[in-house]
């Protein structure tokens, strides 16, 4: 239903903050995005902000 192209965002909870929350998740989905570099919240969010940048980095370096 969903196929590949999908997005699920987590809020801030302590469940969703938790380091083994965050490590299962890691583990399991290797395109998750650690809470540590989670966007602020913000009305007006931009993944180019939070995220591609990064990436880009990454690959530059």
């Amino acid at each position: 239903m969903l196929g590949e192209r999908w997005a699920y965002q987590q809020d801030g909870v302590r469940p969703h903050i938790h380091y083994l929350s965050q490590k299962w998740l890691t583990d399991h989905f290797p395109s998750f995005i650690s809470k540590d570099r989670w966007p602020p919240n913000s009305p007006d969010l931009c993944p180019f902000d939070y995220s591609l940048w990064n990436e880009l980095a990454k690959l530059m370096n």
